[in-house]
């Protein structure tokens, strides 16, 4: 069950890949401000560790975009996160978007 929504995460994070190459960032987040929002503030430990997962495979494809709309986004939603496997996550997030230049 894990696995499913790990890959699911990651198809969204490349769809959202495919829309930002077609529209302006305004555009995409419009499009998809609903979902990611419910998914970030879920009181589900899951849900924010899918949009973690969502947020790692647009870094992986398209860092200029990962700055511009998620990097910022990062630190104001998972500041005080208590749950140990979204910790781990966002800390592979923040080691792997510093290597090349800091962003968080």
């Amino acid at each position: 069950m894990v696995q499913i929504r790990k890959l699911a995460s990651e198809i969204m994070g490349s769809y959202i890949i495919s829309i930002a190459s077609k529209t302006s960032p305004k555009q995409l987040k419009k499009l998809l401000e609903s979902q990611l929002d419910a998914l970030k503030s879920s009181g589900n430990y899951r849900e924010r560790q899918s949009y973690l997962v969502i947020c790692q495979s647009v870094l992986q494809a398209n860092r200029d975009l990962f700055k511009l709309a998620y990097a910022p986004q990062l630190e104001l939603h998972f500041r005080n996160e208590r749950i140990t496997c979204v910790r781990q996550l966002l800390a592979q997030i923040c080691v792997e978007s510093s290597r090349t230049s800091p962003c968080l």
